[in-house]
């Protein structure tokens, strides 16, 4: 490992089954997300072919987002939000967590990214992106949650929003969906290993 080299960390807890993270001094505090366990609906976000879902699917709460419901299931959905980066935030890595299900016994897989946009949202660069196929995703309606956490790229310095989008893939399956909830965007500071440089 060369000097300079950091690794980006932020701790996960369970208080009281509410995920959150503990932040540095000095990080920026709370959830970036708005209405990020969709029990305001779908306020602050923009979903195609899905709709909220309730009873047994939640994580927690009354409601949860289900791509591909309404007897969508076959086709692409997406659930997304633009998400305010906080002035004198540009340059920080932020941490993501959310909660992944499927519905029934057969989970759709998904792809979530995270985008850097402008003032103008405008996009400036990728700042996550990963794959979940279908065999990594449990069955929500039987209570198997996953959880997902990654780190961003560093948010560059003319970053204003971040736009974090969920895409569930089509599929001919009669039951193919994605059940999102508990969905966490907040600061992380930099670890650095002795020797290095922040």
């Amino acid at each position: 490992m060369g000097d300079g080299l950091s690794v980006f960390t932020a701790v996960a807890v369970n208080s009281g089954n509410v995920l959150a993270f503990e932040s540095p001094p000095g990080a920026c505090v709370g959830n970036l997300v708005e209405n990020p366990g969709f029990e305001d609906g779908l306020a602050s976000w923009a979903i195609t072919n899905g709709g909220l879902v309730g009873g047994i699917e939640p994580h927690e709460g009354s409601w949860a987002a289900g791509l591909g419901t309404c007897g969508r299931n076959r086709q692409v959905s997406t659930l997304e939000q633009d998400i305010r980066i906080p002035e004198g935030e540009c340059g920080r890595f932020f941490a993501l967590t959310f909660q992944l299900a499927g519905r029934w016994k057969f989970p759709a897989s998904l792809q979530v990214s995270l985008t850097w946009l402008d003032s103008q949202r405008q996009p400036l660069g990728t700042g996550a992106w990963l794959y979940i196929p279908r065999r990594a995703v449990g069955n929500g309606s039987q209570g198997s949650w996953n959880t997902y956490s990654l780190i961003t790229t560093e948010a560059p310095a003319r970053a204003c929003w971040a736009q974090l989008r969920f895409v569930k893939s089509g599929g001919y399956r009669r039951r193919n969906f994605a059940v999102i909830d508990d969905v966490i965007l907040v600061g992380a500071l930099p670890t650095c290993f002795p020797g290095g440089s922040c």
